[in-house]
């Protein structure tokens, strides 16, 4: 897993933490998007690491536990990524049950594309929020992180602080999957239109495929093209194509 250190390195950019912490982050986006699901002692299986999925279960449990989450720099990374300027806003709930316990969380989130891109800690004052009611936007997002990609619901986190969390690793991985199939559609195969006009697989979906093939590709057969391409989206340069981002 050579190749996630630059990613560790990508996005410490912006949380600054210390090494031991920003690479345990990582594993946990990579292992997650693999697995595609929130199931915490599914995705300690995913990576081929070291250590046994049982220790790495423990690290990630003592990661969502004990570690300073500095929202704000979440979310600037979210910014930075997709070089907002001007933005509308969103802001809605999503809510389910683990055993008897009800979950609901709050969620703030920019307009983009049709979809919403999620902000971890609101960034802006109350009547920028009154302003904009866009709810379908959201509801697409709220379906990414749920069934159709990141099956949100499969956490068995129930501590709020600690699924606030998840959720913001979950958030970073979305823009990145977001991102690519945004490239893949653009640039390199356009996803095909159905007869009432809309996508026939959505842009996140195309991403998050794509960038699971690259971390199965990197970690099962050394292949490291695709893994390169996709780390070239976060950094914002153009992927080593003759159609690039």
């Amino acid at each position: 897993m050579t190749h996630s250190n630059e990613l560790h390195l990508i996005l410490n950019k912006y949380l600054k933490w210390n090494k031991s912490h920003a690479k345990c982050f990582t594993l946990i986006m990579l292992a997650l998007i693999v697995k595609q699901t929130c199931n915490l002692s599914s995705a300690s299986k995913a990576l081929p690491i070291r250590c046994l999925p049982q220790s790495f279960y423990r690290r990630i449990q003592r990661f969502f536990a004990d570690q300073y989450f500095d929202y704000r720099q979440i979310s600037q990374l979210i910014f930075n990524i997709f070089s907002f300027d001007k933005v509308q806003l969103t802001l809605d709930r999503t809510n389910w049950k683990w055993g008897k316990r009800d979950i609901n969380i709050l969620m703030l989130a920019i307009v983009y594309r049709g979809i919403a891109i999620l902000v971890v800690s609101p960034m802006f004052n109350a009547s920028a929020i009154r302003d904009y009611a866009l709810r379908w936007e959201i509801e697409t997002l709220f379906s990414c992180l749920k069934g159709r990609g990141f099956n949100l619901e499969n956490t068995r986190l129930t501590d709020p602080r600690r699924v606030k969390k998840l959720i913001a690793v979950r958030a970073i991985g979305f823009c990145w999957c977001y991102l690519t199939g945004e490239w893949q559609h653009d640039r390199k195969k356009a996803i095909k239109i159905k007869k009432h006009g809309r996508l026939s697989v959505s842009l996140f979906r195309y991403g998050l495929d794509y960038v699971q093939m690259a971390i199965l590709r990197l970690i099962g057969f050394g292949k490291k093209e695709e893994f390169k391409k996709v780390l070239a989206i976060l950094r914002k340069k153009k992927p080593d194509r003759t159609r690039a981002l």
